[in-house]
């Protein structure tokens, strides 16, 4: 039985990094029907479904089935905000984020977190906040040395900024690209 629920987590892992999400998405589905009281196949899942396909609603629907037995994951959490946050329900983005410990939070989970506020700061009208909160996060993968983390949410901000017509989009997406190219 548990080299089943490996066989699951390597073909989530092999189908995402070889670009396949669709399938990905559809492996790590199996993954959690599997082992339904693991977080990681639901953080798999809802950030494949949200970031890989852009598919908020399955994100959002993975992420809550998550939380039900493993209530407080944070990554959980922040998926379920990001999906909420990308389809403009910004009050459910932000109760969602309300059940997160801070005093628990790893470095990395903080910048995460601060990203996803920032997404849901534009969303709610205040780009301003989402600007100040984009740079934190910006600024805390990069003393992380996380580029991966760093050009996502570059790419993020850049979306963000798009969507409000803001003239700082372009650069923020040619620096997006740029850092991408370099991983």
């Amino acid at each position: 039985p548990e080299q089943l629920a490996h066989s699951f987590e390597a073909e989530t892992s092999l189908k995402f990094y070889s670009q396949n999400f669709e399938a990905a998405l559809e492996a790590a589905k199996k993954w959690f029907a599997y082992q339904p009281f693991s977080s990681r196949p639901a953080i798999a899942g809802s950030y494949i479904a949200s970031v890989a396909l852009e598919q908020f609603e399955d994100a959002i629907k993975i992420a809550r089935m998550g939380l039900l037995s493993s209530p407080r994951e944070v990554l959980l959490e922040n998926n379920l905000a990001f999906s909420l946050g990308s389809l403009g329900k910004t009050d459910e983005a932000k109760e969602a984020l309300a059940q997160v410990t801070e005093s628990e939070l790893t470095e990395s989970e903080r910048y995460t977190l601060d990203a996803t506020r920032a997404l849901i700061a534009f969303r709610s009208g205040n780009a301003e906040e989402g600007r100040k909160l984009y740079r934190s996060a910006l600024s805390g993968f990069k003393k992380l040395k996380d580029i991966r983390c760093e050009t996502l949410a570059k790419f993020y901000f850049a979306r963000e900024e798009h969507l409000i017509d803001s003239p700082f989009a372009e650069a923020i997406k040619e620096d997006a690209i740029k850092t991408a190219k370099s991983i």
